[in-house]
């Protein structure tokens, strides 16, 4: 069969038909009860014939929606199956789109399941079943590359579902807000170099996430640390983090990270993971500079789960300052 794609197996002969842009309607028009009742199952043969991608002019900018122009995303939105894809069948699907994708864009995508962490989205117990799929940005983001703000309007069009399962975007995040000198000791910029550092992409690509950013006055750590998941928490103190505060939780955070980089054996990851922890006891141990310290901590307990290590620290006049550290064994 020349310029065709085989989508699945036939497991029926009378069948009601589902496809992905429907499931993403669906969602987006807030019957999630259609795209959850269908069960997951195995997928039916579906032959779609590889539309012809015409090369994008080089002086053009990319288009937003990357899954609607490059030719391996299409499918998302027009492959027709008997029932909804599996989490683990759409995985599979998409992996010649992230494939293009990173191609087109020169930087590493890939689609993994998505074990819910810390009970996740509805509260389900923790690892019972996959809570969806995560896209995950790795290495370094060329200065001017828009493949995240690309993914994410590509996936916030579709109410971010792909075949009809929730889809979590992770990736180095660049935020608006400048990071302004401590007005004593000048002691935020050699952190801000060891968390450069940190952000090399022999680290990232071995899991390692660092970043460093604050928040505007009023801002609730609850949204914070669900900025940093990526999906909405219905209580930060039901079970998601272990919360602690001021020089202990300060010194929790440093002791972590030295733990990280006693146990990597490349010198160059464990050196800057170390330069973290250090700049950060000298910012955040016994400092008056801040109102007040906290550490919001979660450890993975099973494959697909993650590390989390983030330090709060509310400046007096109520902004914030977050220093986040993500380990993410994939």
């Amino acid at each position: 069969m020349k310029n065709k794609t085989v989508v699945g197996l036939v497991v029926c002969g009378v069948c009601a038909s589902f496809t992905a842009g429907a499931a993403n309607a669906a969602v987006l028009n807030g019957d999630e009860a259609f795209a959850g009742s269908l069960a997951p199952a195995a997928l039916a043969q579906v032959e779609l014939p590889k539309a012809a991608q015409a090369p994008i002019p080089s002086i053009l900018p990319l288009p937003k929606d990357s899954f609607s122009y490059l030719s391996e995303c299409r499918m998302i939105d027009t492959a027709v199956f008997i029932k909804q894809p599996s989490v683990a069948e759409s995985v599979q699907l998409l992996a010649g789109c992230m494939k293009q994708v990173s191609g087109q864009y020169k930087v590493k995508v890939q689609a993994d399941m998505l074990v819910a962490p810390f009970g996740g989205p509805g509260g389900g117990p923790q690892g019972a079943m996959p809570s969806g799929i995560i896209i995950s940005v790795t290495g370094k983001i060329p200065a001017g590359n828009p493949i995240v703000d690309h993914l994410t309007y590509s996936l916030e069009k579709r109410n971010n579902h792909l075949f009809g399962h929730r889809v979590m975007l992770s990736a180095p995040r660049v935020k608006g807000v400048e990071l302004t000198e401590k007005s004593s000791a000048g002691l935020l910029g050699p952190l801000r170099t060891a968390v450069k550092g940190a952000q090399r992409q022999e680290l990232e690509e071995m899991g390692y996430i660092f970043g460093l950013e604050t928040y505007p006055a009023k801002t609730q750590v609850k949204k914070i640390l669900e900025d940093i998941i990526g999906y909405e928490l219905e209580d930060v103190n039901a079970g998601a983090f272990h919360m602690s505060s001021g020089d202990a939780a300060v010194r929790s955070f440093v002791k972590y990270l030295r733990d990280e980089a006693a146990s990597e054996d490349e010198q160059v990851i464990s050196r800057n993971i170390r330069n973290v922890a250090t700049e950060a006891e000298k910012v955040f141990l016994g400092t008056r500079e801040f109102a007040g310290v906290q550490l919001a901590a979660h450890r993975r307990q099973e494959d697909g789960d993650m590390d989390y290590q983030v330090l709060i620290a509310q400046e007096k006049d109520g902004s914030f300052l977050v220093l986040q550290y993500m380990r993410n064994p994939y």
